[in-house]
């Protein structure tokens, strides 16, 4: 994802609806990419009609699903994969939410540089 300029926010498969609405709305996402597992997808359901932001959902994991496309089918469709030129250490990558332990989780942005901060 990080090759094309897009930036992702990890999240726990433990995530309520409630949960995952407050991170799209908040980062403003607009591809939720999200496995194949059962709770998973209840939370999920009602997610492109409550988040306006959101264009579609992609679905990783074994079995057909009716309702999303296969991530794995997708992605190999598009040149964008290919190319990651025009990226700067600067553009944002990955976007964590805190703890949330004194009231809703808080966004922690991180640039291109945060593989070398690791390090």
């Amino acid at each position: 994802m990080a090759r094309i300029g897009a930036v992702t926010v990890p999240a726990s498969i433990q995530l309520t609806e409630r949960d995952i609405l407050y991170r799209v709305d908040t980062a403003e996402a607009k591809l939720v990419i999200a496995l194949n597992d059962s709770f998973v997808l209840e939370q999920i359901k009602n997610l492109k009609e409550k988040c306006p932001s959101i264009i579609d959902i992609l679905i990783v994991g074994d079995g057909p699903q009716q309702q999303y496309q296969d991530f794995n089918r997708e992605y190999i469709k598009y040149e964008e994969w290919k190319d990651y030129s025009g990226l700067a250490n600067n553009d944002e990558m990955i976007i964590y939410f805190t703890s949330g332990t004194s009231g809703y989780p808080k966004m922690a942005i991180h640039n291109r540089t945060i593989p070398w901060d690791i390090l």
